[in-house]
């Protein structure tokens, strides 16, 4: 009886338990949680013990953190050479806060009580209790005095795990932590965390992006020469029959047919022009200005905001109500309607403007606003815009987005502002970017960015090598696109040409000779380096290049100095053709033709010359024009990109100052014929020229907030257009 009791007990006990792994089965079946993508796995266990390289980059993730794999030298990159993935040693000590020894090719990393050691081309691993031998077939290497160590090697050595996603490699402690077939969205978003160029992502970072930044100390001057062009000049431009100018606070549309102004528009005081051009339909108006230039102007006017926007309708008093908008310096988008000439919208970005390019509907334009000015009580303030017509008033742009170039120069924001005019909304897209410098070149939709480094230590001067940057500008903002690197150091930003798609850059460094040499690089789109031509000039002391389409003018600083001149009808070859001497004054270079340069100088009054050139022999001197007045100058000295040549007539007109007060301001109109010489054509009077263009049988210049026109068969006295 006993027993069937104590049997039925237990029967009854199993049952009870079977109930319940069944309810608990069941509640597992229902309740079962979702499987954890790709991404929620990365970001919640796989990265935080990770370290994510790429091939030819600087940027390394540790455990989710971007840092720079040595952040003395960015140009120390992962290399794969073969079919294996080597580091700088520096690495290991960044990555891992590994201990390295390194004399040439034979190394020692210590990590972990443990050692990996490369001797006399043995690989071996050393702990507390035995040594062995690495299996591998890769062995270190120097390049540029740095050490390169096979990854794979240092993976074996330290129980590391690789896996490689086409040139980016994750290295983990885990083994099958992550798998050959990832997401790849999360590949994607990781390979582009690791590649580029590395964000500022707080304020707190800067302080330490430009403790860790390498300092440039030599400053960056001019040559005595300059280049006659106005085909970037932006302030005076035609579109059909209808002729627009900008100038010091404000711009005019005449029609150049009927000679008739048909507006002309007020913009705030203290307004510095610099491009006017109608696009779809609008009227875009660029430039920069002060913020002590307008509120002094504002204190002046002393007048209310109501008072204000009745006597200005360009929307400038918007600020009246809020000084925190203002910076040092503003660069400012003013917005028209191209029919009815009506106001639509100002755009207002901080920092002073650097250059503006356009690309179809699209319109790009670079400010720069100095790292300082932003700095507030509570870090770094960063970048910020206007749009005065979504009454937000100042949008700060996130320093999460904001790439910095890691090199050197960590002094300054460049603002990135694209329109799209194909837009009704015209709605800004402001980006910036940290430490580009001066040396940048905005070129179309791309914009390239040249970085000198190890130029703060004397001894390191022959390593001195500029690392270029090409980033791809959109309606979406900044994507980086490629980078390479060239021997030696970036003078300014004038040594920078883009080309027919080539770019073209004058370095100087030191030779094995210890003498200042420059040198031409010719690179590809993706900037690798496709032709050169070393040491072109010796110790001439240049300081900027004058790019012409088949030639270069390497300038020095002073005028007693030769100009070196570089050959470029192949630009895959370019070719030194040795020093020329102009003249002992200032000089202004016109490329007449392939072969024929046009000049202007000051050493005895004003004097024009005509050069011819080959690629064999010296420039030959065929005609000089001396203008014999006294006291005889020209503007164009200081602003050489005013210069009008009209091919179809081969004629321009030269702005002349004679003896400012007995004389007068107007200019020369000349033509040249390298048959002939020059040609005076006629006397223009009573009348600064800041700007001229010819259309037609018409001459038009600028002069001030003026438009004034003579007719090239008849020169003379210029007309008002009123």
């Amino acid at each position: 009886m006993n027993n069937k009791l104590l049997l039925n007990i237990v029967i009854a006990y199993f049952l009870m338990l079977c109930l319940v792994l069944i309810f608990q089965i069941s509640r597992l079946k229902n309740n079962d949680p979702p499987q954890a993508d790709t991404m929620q796995i990365s970001e919640s266990n796989r990265l935080d013990n990770a370290t994510v390289i790429c091939k030819n980059s600087p940027i390394i993730l540790r455990g989710k953190q971007q840092l720079l794999l040595d952040s003395n030298d960015v140009s120390l990159v992962p290399e794969i050479k073969g079919e294996a993935m080597y580091v700088p040693a520096n690495f290991f000590k960044t990555a891992f806060n590994a201990t390295v020894d390194e004399n040439g090719v034979n190394v020692t990393l210590r990590l972990d009580n443990r050692a990996l050691v490369f001797e006399n081309g043995r690989a071996s691993v050393i702990d507390n209790s035995s040594e062995r031998d690495v299996n591998t077939i890769y062995k270190p290497y120097l390049s540029r005095a740095t050490t390169y160590i096979p990854l794979s090697a240092f993976a074996q050595a330290f129980d590391k795990y690789l896996y490689y996603y086409d040139g980016m490699i994750i290295i983990t402690d885990t083994k099958d932590s992550f798998k050959m077939d990832e997401n790849p969205e999360f590949i994607s978003e990781l390979r582009n965390l690791v590649t580029g160029l590395p964000l500022v992502d707080s304020s707190d970072n800067i302080d330490r992006i430009i403790a860790s930044s390498p300092k440039i100390n030599r400053p960056s001057e001019k040559g005595f020469a300059s280049l006659l062009d106005n085909t970037d000049d932006l302030t005076m431009r035609s579109v059909g029959q209808r002729l627009y100018c900008v100038y010091n606070d404000g711009f005019l549309v005449a029609d150049t047919l009927s000679k008739k102004i048909l507006t002309k528009q007020k913009l705030e005081k203290g307004f510095i022009p610099y491009s006017i051009n109608e696009i779809n339909g609008k009227i875009a108006v660029c430039g920069s200005i002060n913020s002590d230039s307008y509120k002094s102007s504002i204190n002046m006017l002393n007048t209310t905001k109501s008072e204000a926007q009745t006597e200005d309708t360009t929307e400038s008093r918007y600020f009246l109500d809020d000084p925190t908008l203002f910076s040092q310096k503003q660069a400012l988008i003013y917005i028209y309607d191209a029919s009815t000439y009506s106001h639509i919208k100002t755009i207002r970005v901080s920092g002073d403007l650097f250059d503006v390019s356009f690309s179809g509907n699209l319109m790009f334009m670079l400010s720069d606003m100095s790292l300082e000015d932003t700095r507030t009580s509570n870090g770094y303030s960063g970048p910020y815009y206007v749009d005065t017509s979504d009454g937000l008033g100042k949008v700060d742009v996130s320093l999460e987005n904001v790439n910095y170039f890691p090199d050197s120069d960590i002094s300054s924001f460049t603002s990135i502002t694209v329109l799209d005019f194909s837009n009704d909304e015209l709605k800004p897209n402001v980006t910036a970017c940290l430490g580009a410098g001066e040396n940048k070149l905005l070129s179309g939709s791309a914009l390239y960015v040249a970085k000198s480094l190890n130029c703060s230590d004397d001894n390191a001067i022959k390593n001195e090598h500029t690392h270029i940057y090409k980033l791809n500008l959109s309606s979406n903002g900044i994507n980086y696109s490629c980078d390479g690197i060239i021997r030696g150091y970036v003078p300014g930003k004038d040594c920078i040409s883009n080309f027919n798609g080539y770019m073209r850059i004058l370095t100087d460094h030191k030779n094995s000779n210890n003498e200042n040499v420059n040198n031409i690089f010719v690179l590809n789109n993706n900037l690798e380096v496709s032709g050169s031509a070393n040491e072109v000039a010796q110790n001439a002391d240049i300081k900027s290049a004058i790019y012409t389409d088949n030639k270069v003018f390497l300038v020095p600083s002073n005028s007693s100095g030769l100009i070196y001149i570089v050959d470029m009808s192949d630009p895959l070859l370019p070719t030194g053709l040795g020093a020329a001497k102009f003249t002992e004054g200032n000089l202004l270079l016109y490329p007449y033709d392939s072969s024929h340069i046009i000049t202007i100088d000051d050493e005895e009054g004003l004097c024009l010359s005509a050069y011819a050139l080959n690629s064999e022999t010296q420039p030959t001197l065929l005609y000089r024009e001396e203008l014999s007045e006294d006291n005889i100058t020209s503007s164009l000295f200081k602003n050489s990109g005013k210069f009008h040549f009209d091919t179809e007539k081969n004629m321009f007109v030269l702005p002349v100052t004679i003896d400012e007060q007995n004389g007068y301001n107007g200019g020369y109109i000349y033509t040249i014929d390298m048959d002939d010489g020059f040609t005076r054509r006629g006397i223009l009077k009573n009348g600064n020229i800041d700007n001229a263009l010819k259309i037609g049988n018409t001459i038009f210049i600028q002069d001030s907030e003026n438009l004034k026109y003579t007719d090239i068969n008849s020169p003379g006295e210029l007309k008002t257009i009123n």
